[in-house]
């Protein structure tokens, strides 16, 4: 049974719209499958039909909701659907490069030995475990981080991939910090 999170339905009235605009500005409608998906194919097969259903463009990346991941199996699921990429590998709890590099990278199932089609974008840094999980960072501190992990990813010429999630604008705890994410994407 899959458990449902979501605070809206992908058919209320305002949501098509939305995706519109999305679109129109060059940015692209991604797949956040739920809970209980990372390992269960058909759960993720059932709710990625239902966007594909309703979505106006073909949408062929995302990311696994909770950072939920299982290697090799999340990246199988993800390849056998045909999907581009992903940036689920990650950190939940602190910033950094997990997968070691800041490229993206073509994902392989080391149980039947076989490279993948996927590709993995690996994401660096996310907002929440700077402020409120393990890591309880003030604004300087977080600013800090955030910018050394971009300085390092343009030193290298790769990919500065984050995660600053939608419910941490406009809301009185994350209005600090909503510099830091202007900063970031002037900075990129």
């Amino acid at each position: 049974k899959m458990r449902n999170l979501k605070y809206y339905e992908l058919t209320h009235p305002m949501i098509m719209p939305l995706m519109n605009e999305i679109i129109s500005r060059g940015h692209h409608i991604g797949f956040h499958p739920g809970l209980n998906t990372c390992n269960n194919p058909d759960n993720w097969r059932a709710e990625y039909e239902y966007l594909k259903s309703i979505a106006p463009v073909d949408i062929r990346h995302g990311r696994q909701h909770f950072l939920q991941f299982e290697a090799p199996v999340t990246w199988q699921i993800w390849n056998d659907m045909n999907m581009k990429w992903e940036c689920t590998l990650s950190y939940h709890d602190e910033p950094g490069f997990r997968a070691g590099t800041c490229y993206p990278f073509s994902t392989f199932n080391f149980l039947t030995r076989r490279k993948l089609d996927l590709i993995e974008r690996p994401l660096i840094i996310m907002d929440k475990p700077l402020v409120q999980y393990n890591l309880h960072l003030d604004y300087e501190q977080m600013r800090l981080i955030a910018m050394n992990l971009l300085d390092t990813v343009k030193k290298y010429q790769g990919e500065f991939n984050f995660l600053w999630h939608n419910n941490s604008f406009n809301v009185k705890e994350w209005l600090p910090y909503q510099k830091i994410y202007h900063e970031i994407v002037s900075s990129c």
